[in-house]
């Protein structure tokens, strides 16, 4: 059985907003809505690295099996300075490859923090949130009582 999480039983003090919620539920609110965005915007950008360097990958792979192809299908009589520039270009265009795909990694080795970093402040806003909820209904209790 899967663990009930927040969002699975609301609380009648998680809907207050505006004038009736508390000044730390407003802050809450607020510093999640700024951790959601901040949560968002390395995942859009990584996404959309990962797809030019998706496809630049995929074009340099296309033209490396291209000229391996042309290197198999050679005729006979060419001459070996011929040979030795599509062995070179087909090594060339693979080193290329693999340049791109270190970069890639590079470039989502911050956003990868910058998304831990948000998800970090969104578990410790979640504790503030259900202390506040704790403190809350104590002090409702101590008003009923």
């Amino acid at each position: 059985m899967m663990p009930l999480l927040r969002q699975d039983y609301p609380h009648p003090y998680d809907s207050k907003t505006g004038d009736d919620a508390t000044p730390l539920a407003q802050w809450l609110q607020t510093a999640e809505a700024r951790n959601q965005a901040r949560l968002r915007a390395p995942v859009i950008m990584a996404a959309q690295r990962i797809g030019l360097a998706s496809r630049r990958c995929n074009e340099l792979a296309s033209e490396a099996r291209q000229t391996r192809h042309r290197l198999l299908n050679l005729p006979a009589g060419v001459s070996a300075e011929q040979v030795t520039k599509l062995e070179e270009r087909a090594l060339r265009l693979e080193l290329e490859a693999h340049a791109e795909r270190l970069a890639l990694w590079r470039d989502l080795q911050p956003l990868a923090e910058s998304a831990r970093d948000a998800a970090v402040d969104r578990i410790r806003q979640s504790w503030l949130s259900d202390l506040e909820r704790v403190i809350g209904e104590s002090s409702s209790w101590g008003d009923r009582l």
